[in-house]
């Protein structure tokens, strides 16, 4: 079985990230060319969005929930991150 870790990235890869180089050891990072704000995924499946490592907020329990929905499901769901703090 995958990580919590792999399943959010495979998830994020869904949505259209692909994964950054950075300067953490503590994180995977990932992101879009377009947007500013960057995914940051723990070894223990933390995630948080945000500029920077240090700058960031994390994810709700809520949307983590969405993330790991989507893999088993056809298609992404579209959400509003504003409506969930990030």
């Amino acid at each position: 079985m995958k990580t919590l870790q792999d399943r959010y990235a495979l998830a994020l890869e869904k949505r259209g990230y692909r994964r950054i180089e950075a300067r953490t050891d503590k994180y995977i990072v990932y992101g879009k060319p377009a947007d500013p704000n960057h995914w940051y995924l723990g070894y223990a499946g933390s995630v948080r969005r945000g500029r920077t490592a240090t700058g960031s907020t994390p994810a709700s329990d809520k949307f983590k929930a969405i993330l790991l929905a989507e893999l088993a499901g056809p298609k992404p769901v579209e959400i509003d991150l504003a409506q969930l703090g990030l």
